[in-house]
């Protein structure tokens, strides 16, 4: 298929029908409609950014595998002729996935064990979860690529530590993790928090290692802008730092990349 067959944009409001629509239950993260459709607000642009990643990753119809099932893998099935595929760490989502023909695993992406029966994807989604992940990441890359088709396209998103908000908590020796494993609470049902974050370079290099070529790899404003409710403090701290991530890619919020298997074996 061509790059237009994916269908790249989509509207705010479409991503919120997908929570809206859905029965109760089965939400992200904490099985509540009301922080699934917060989350939706608040990563609209990162996500549409993912959107476009996977229409150029598109090359042709076939299996998409999205790691760490969200509101966006319903998006995914709306907006592109993949069948889809999604693993999760825990369960919550697999009679939401079955209500939309997307077939679900309950799988831990850091055990050497291949879901699906070790079947190939010619994309794979892994966006917002190495984060969470405490594990060698040569030996994830490396299982990614295992579970891609000949010349299969892994799109991939991870929050960047040299961000200029990452750097400042630093020099002020404060904690750099959004929502680190040790506050998760025992009503948060969907896995575990932020472990670690990287640099854009270590990440090309893990990929490497890997095997994996890295076809596009960029830094994301997505999540540098102002928040509805988000509280004025924050707002204008944000506000204040555009201009130096405007300036300074490298320190914007996110690390976007696309990585090519054109060596599988």
């Amino acid at each position: 298929m061509s790059k237009g067959s994916v269908r790249s944009e989509f509207s705010l409001e479409e991503l919120l029908n997908v929570t809206r629509e859905a029965a109760e239950g089965s939400f992200f993260t904490n099985d509540n409609k009301g922080y699934e459709l917060h989350y939706s607000g608040r990563h609209y642009r990162r996500l549409r950014e993912i959107m476009h990643l996977v229409a150029r990753a598109s090359t042709k119809p076939g299996n998409l595998l999205d790691i760490g099932t969200t509101q966006f893998t319903f998006m995914l099935k709306k907006q592109t002729p993949h069948k889809i595929f999604t693993v999760d760490y825990t369960s919550g989502f697999r009679q939401r996935c079955a209500d939309h023909d997307i077939a679900f695993e309950t799988h831990d992406v850091t055990a050497p064990a291949l879901p699906f029966g070790g079947a190939r994807f010619d994309v794979i989604v892994f966006t917002e979860v190495f984060e969470h992940l405490l594990a060698n990441p040569v030996r994830i890359f490396t299982k990614l690529k295992s579970m891609l088709t000949e010349n299969g396209f892994l799109v991939f998103g991870t929050p960047n530590l040299a961000s200029i908000q990452k750097r400042i908590l630093l020099l002020l020796n404060r904690p750099i993790l959004d929502w680190p494993t040790w506050e998760v609470g025992d009503e948060d049902i969907h896995g575990h928090g932020h472990n670690r974050i990287y640099v854009r370079r270590e990440l090309e290099a893990f990929m490497k290692k890997a095997g994996l070529t890295v076809t596009s790899a960029g830094y994301s404003m997505s999540m540098d802008f102002a928040e509805p409710g988000a509280g004025v403090a924050l707002n204008a701290a944000k506000l204040l730092l555009l201009g130096p991530k405007l300036l300074v890619p490298s320190f914007r919020w996110g690390i976007h990349m696309v990585a090519q298997n054109r060596n599988a074996r």
